[in-house]
């Protein structure tokens, strides 16, 4: 408890708005107390969809998104500029689905495919392509990993921290098939790959190790959580042209060569990828500054 509160005050939601972080809070208390469901809007770069929250005696997620919004993470605060029309994207570890509703966002035309293994997430993922009315969004059923397979899923502290990798207890596992990037792409006919968003618990490595045929010939955008010991494994990707960036507090692009802690979002992201956001980006201050 005293960890969830430190990390309230020092959040940046806290820090640039303290008072709507503090309402946000309070409406939080509020409907888990009369347990009635919660739908509040979300911004993504120039766009915003709306968001469900479902209140639940299990801490299964959804509570950071209501508190934080779009300051959540850097992703969901700058990485509208990563995302363009007309693109392909895997979402591994997709949850409730507010990352493939983000991505949807920015253009109907998009397509999205949400890997997530829990009935829970899905209920919640298809409410909220309901109300948002998008129809471009897929969900597989399934794990992300670099082979076809059975996996024990142990999600014995909560769903979000459910790992195919990790030790929890064993107290809670649901047996669950694998699936491939390689593989999703082949079955569903894909002409390309632009972006891999990844939040799979450890699995990151593996999921990206089954991607392979997709990095080499796409070389789409990679988007993952990522702890120091994951950082020196896929290190392989500089072979293919990539380089490991994360964003500042301003929203611009930092170059990194070694990752001092764990993040929840690190961007692999090759040359042209970095002028295309630099494009972007100048033309979107551009814009602020004649408005």
């Amino acid at each position: 408890m005293s960890k969830n509160i430190i990390n309230f005050f020092n959040s940046k939601s806290f820090k640039s708005n303290p008072l709507n972080t503090i309402l946000n809070s309070l409406i939080l208390i509020i409907i888990l107390f009369l347990k009635i469901n919660y739908k509040f809007k979300i911004q993504f770069g120039d766009k915003f969809f709306f968001f469900t929250f479902f209140p639940n005696n299990r801490i299964d997620g959804g509570r950071g998104i209501l508190l934080y919004r779009e300051k959540i993470e850097p992703l969901m605060e700058f990485g509208s500029l990563l995302i363009s029309d007309n693109s392909i994207i895997i979402d591994g570890g997709a949850n409730q689905g507010i990352y493939s509703m983000a991505f949807s966002s920015v253009s109907k035309n998009n397509k999205i495919f949400a890997i997530e293994p829990f009935k829970y997430c899905h209920k919640i993922l298809n409410y909220n392509k309901k109300i948002n009315k998008f129809n471009n969004i897929k969900i597989i059923k399934k794990v992300l990993s670099n082979q076809i397979s059975s996996y024990k899923l142990d999600y014995t502290n909560n769903i979000g921290t459910a790992s195919i990798i990790y030790n929890w207890g064993g107290e809670k596992i649901l047996n669950i098939k694998s699936t491939t990037i390689d593989l999703i792409r082949k079955e569903y006919n894909l002409k390309k790959i632009d972006i891999i968003k990844l939040d799979i618990e450890g699995a990151e490595v593996i999921a990206l190790q089954g991607a392979m045929k997709t990095i080499m010939r796409f070389k789409p955008k990679i988007i993952m959580e990522c702890n120091k010991i994951q950082f020196k494994r896929i290190s392989f990707l500089r072979k293919f042209g990539y380089s490991s960036y994360l964003f500042n507090q301003e929203g611009r692009l930092i170059k990194i060569k070694k990752l001092e802690k764990g993040v929840p979002n690190l961007f692999w992201l090759t040359n042209n990828h970095y002028k295309s956001f630099q494009s972007r980006l100048f033309l979107k201050n551009k814009i602020y500054k004649i408005n």
